[in-house]
């Protein structure tokens, strides 16, 4: 199953993202948020990233960058996986979230968990990045609210704020680049690649969340 918008640019399968490889061309950008193996659902468990890093080596363009998004055990897997395949590991950037609630506090220690990661890695060793226009460089610390812990209800449990989708999206790829999803979630990365005048292709197994993801 799959929907298709009026201008075409964006298309979205009802479909495990494993088979993007026999149905997209290469992406200018790649971004993934799978399962973290943390059990918070029945499809968040054994996930396995050694064929996600193989998706992701086989679809991104020469000078594209992939984004994933996961806590640092599993960062720290794929990092030497990537390597393994040739991919080349451009940094580990962190998303800080503000409005974490303080019952989330650790016990012990000083660091709270109000923070998650995203691996960078590219097929070249010079990918395409663009700094804005006020930056000489960038810390690789986005600092955006969640919408899980916003008064306003979450279209998805885990879904990334906009704001950060932007950033990155802006940053990572140019206008007209085919920015490729392979877990769709809450459609967030669609609507941002239609305001920033990207391709999109994106991937959604579960079929009643698919099904709530709106392109136009």
């Amino acid at each position: 199953m799959m929907i298709n918008n009026k201008d075409g640019k964006r298309r979205l399968f009802n479909a495990d993202y494993r088979e993007s490889l026999g149905q997209t061309s290469k992406a200018g950008l790649i971004i993934a948020d799978p399962p973290y193996n943390l059990a918070l659902e029945d499809w968040d468990v054994d996930f396995n990233f050694e064929e996600l890093l193989a998706v992701i080596s086989e679809k991104l363009d020469t000078g594209g960058s992939a984004l994933i998004f996961n806590i640092l055990p599993n960062v720290l897997e794929m990092h030497q996986l990537a390597e393994k395949m040739g991919l080349h590991v451009q940094d580990l950037l962190i998303w800080i979230k503000p409005n974490f609630p303080v019952r989330y506090l650790r016990k012990k220690g000083y660091v709270n968990k109000n923070r998650e990661f995203i691996l960078w890695v590219s097929k070249s060793k010079i990918p395409h990045f663009q700094l804005k226009p006020d930056e000489t460089y960038h810390k690789g610390v986005f600092d955006y609210p969640s919408p899980a812990f916003t008064s306003d209800s979450a279209v998805f449990p885990y879904q990334k704020p906009r704001a950060l989708i932007d950033d990155l999206i802006q940053r990572h790829s140019q206008p007209f680049d085919l920015v490729l999803d392979l877990f769709a979630g809450s459609g967030i990365v669609a609507k941002s690649c239609k305001q920033w005048n990207r391709r999109y292709i994106g991937y959604e197994i579960d079929e009643k969340q698919f099904n709530k993801i709106v392109l136009d």
